[in-house]
């Protein structure tokens, strides 16, 4: 199992499962749980999240390859960012 690292704010007495890293305690969570967060973030409209589960299922890290979902999620992401910049101020300059 891979295991990624994910930092919080740092507490005095961290549990056993949290080690603390320059001031930052990080929490060991599984890849399945990152990618079962990134969907999340990425169901909510961020480009980021959508941008990184598209990789995820491109490559099959902590889901099962799937070309297709992956490529869905490329194709929203760059939807997303594109009602982003329709919806900012044209800066002039």
């Amino acid at each position: 199992m891979k295991i990624l690292a994910v930092m919080t704010d740092r507490r005095p007495d961290p549990p056993p499962n949290r080690k603390p890293y320059r001031g930052v305690t990080l929490d060991r969570l599984s890849i399945e749980t990152v990618v079962d967060r990134l969907r999340i973030a990425a169901e909510s409209g961020d480009v980021q999240a959508q941008l990184m589960l598209a990789k995820s299922l491109e490559l099959g890290i902590g889901t099962p390859p799937d070309q297709q979902q992956a490529f869905r999620w490329y194709k929203k992401a760059a939807e997303t960012a594109v009602n982003i910049l329709h919806k900012e101020p044209r800066r002039t300059g």
